[in-house]
């Protein structure tokens, strides 16, 4: 069951989805990569994690939200105010599509 992927085939699917036309030096030395990568991934799997806690964040962290807290919305005039044309308390804008 513990079926390494196949890196060939990997390669060749992320390379078609990339547009990517790679050559038989670069799919060997893309291989050789993953294959590198793929056993640091096993390595860290062997670390016994069982004892530690989850850690979401490297950092500690404490709400940085302000308070939910209603405030009144502002005036619609003055929100319009910096606006170059209105029509009936909107803001009216040249027609872009026909």
């Amino acid at each position: 069951m513990d079926k390494k992927p196949d890196a060939r085939t990997d390669i060749e699917r992320v390379a078609k989805l990339a547009g990517l036309a790679l050559d038989e030096t670069e799919r060997i030395e893309l291989e050789q990569e993953m294959g590198r990568i793929l056993d640091a991934f096993e390595a860290i799997q062997t670390v016994d994690t069982t004892a530690s806690a989850p850690v979401y964040h490297p950092l500690e962290q404490v709400n940085t939200l302000r308070p939910d807290e209603t405030q009144p919305s502002p005036e619609r005039s003055d929100l319009l105010a910096p606006a170059r044309c209105q029509k009936d308390g909107c803001l009216f804008v040249p027609r872009t599509v026909n």
